[in-house]
């Protein structure tokens, strides 16, 4: 037996079919959220939708594109630019166990460890080489800021000191 398919509104999605119970014969079993009546004939351009034991019809809410978000001046883009810049320099410091780039560099000028001061310098080279060539970038019309992160040197292997 065709039924209709209902959404959790109670809009008609679509018919759908019951099938005979194998224990009641005579008796349907109608799927979740379907209604035992015969699929609706919908106007053009409207929504069915079952209500106290009917079919209505609706027509649907118009949809509305949000607006275009606003141009960023060329100041604002750069902001963005370095504010995700510096992000990705104290990520890298984070993976290597400091807490950010600036507490990284700060074991560069270090003897006392080797091995923090090894990394130290590192970082440090690598934060100067980033900043170098983040300044030096010329973006062009439709450069988005992670095109523009991605032309910036890679990190640094991680030194291996004894």
């Amino acid at each position: 037996m065709i039924v209709s398919q209902l959404d959790a509104d109670g809009y008609f999605l679509g018919p759908t079919e019951a099938d005979q119970s194998p224990l009641e014969p005579g008796v349907y079993l109608l799927p979740a959220g379907a209604v035992e009546a015969s699929p609706p004939t919908i106007p053009h351009g409207f929504l069915a939708k079952w209500i106290g034991g009917d079919w209505t019809f609706e027509a649907p809410e118009p949809v509305v594109l949000p607006a275009a978000p606003p141009q960023l001046t060329e100041q604002e883009l750069r902001q963005q630019f370095v504010n995700k810049a510096q992000t990705l320099l104290d990520l890298v410091a984070r993976l290597w166990g400091y807490d950010n780039i600036f507490t990284a560099c700060t074991y560069a000028d270090e003897p006392a460890i080797a091995h923090f001061q090894a990394e130290g310098q590192a970082l440090r080279r690598y934060r100067s080489e980033f900043w170098a060539a983040a300044y030096a970038l010329v973006p062009g019309p439709g450069d988005t800021i992670d095109a523009l992160l991605a032309q910036l040197p890679a990190p640094p292997e991680r030194p291996v000191t004894p």
